[in-house]
């Protein structure tokens, strides 16, 4: 637990105390700034096993509970980086390419793969509000897959959320060389590229007996 400023950021459990998921524990008199509606004065929060069971300027701080006074702090929900890279590589340090792997189209790459639930990045991210994220692949046109994380968990079947939550397609000027030089030649590609796969995943058996014409990409890519 720690605070900056005004803001209080609930990220590890208190020392010396149980592990967060088997307290109750009791935030109170803060101002929470939920997900939706309006904010809420000198609130009580009450976690239970790790989970918010109750919110309100009136909530009952159950017998035997922790309390955290947050008198004077702001309470809001955990932020998600939408481009992150806290937790891949060897203990998150740059350079460890954890990223990203060589060449235009790697579909199939997943960045998941590299998390390091020990790196020192990922407590950093928690310290400025960071809970959750969204691990983009490095590399331009199509690098790979994006897994959304969370960066609690001592393993990272912990962390994942879920491994393949979207495919990263880049389409700005850092990919127009794989068409050729022009926006129009990348955009052609990419449609040349999931026709393909469509009629890779139609025709397995066929390819693999070489009865159907050459794919714009190895079958390993699409």
């Amino acid at each position: 637990m720690t605070t900056r400023g005004r803001m209080l950021l609930l990220v590890i459990a208190l020392p010396g105390a149980a592990p967060v998921r088997a307290q109750t524990i009791a935030i109170t008199g803060g101002t929470v700034y939920p997900a939706s509606g309006p904010k809420i004065s000198s609130a009580t929060i009450v976690i239970r096993n790790g989970r918010i069971t109750s919110i309100g300027a009136n909530a009952d701080v159950p017998a035997g509970a922790t309390r955290v006074d947050a008198t004077g702090k702001w309470i809001t929900p955990g932020l998600i980086h939408a481009n992150a890279n806290a937790g891949l590589g060897i203990a998150g340090l740059n350079g460890q390419q954890e990223g990203g792997v060589q060449g235009e189209v790697n579909p199939s790459f997943n960045p998941a793969e590299g998390v390091d639930p020990a790196a020192f990045s990922i407590p950093i991210a928690r310290t400025g509000g960071i809970t959750g994220a969204l691990l983009l692949p490095g590399g331009s046109f199509l690098p790979g897959q994006i897994p959304a994380v969370n960066y609690a968990g001592d393993r990272i079947e912990d962390m994942i959320v879920r491994k393949n939550a979207a495919l990263l397609l880049d389409l700005s000027d850092n990919s127009k060389g794989a068409g050729g030089g022009s926006r129009a030649g990348t955009m052609a590609r990419i449609r040349r590229l999931f026709n393909d796969a469509l009629e890779y995943s139609r025709r397995k058996t066929e390819f693999l007996k070489g009865n159907i014409q050459p794919l714009s990409a190895p079958a390993s890519e699409l």
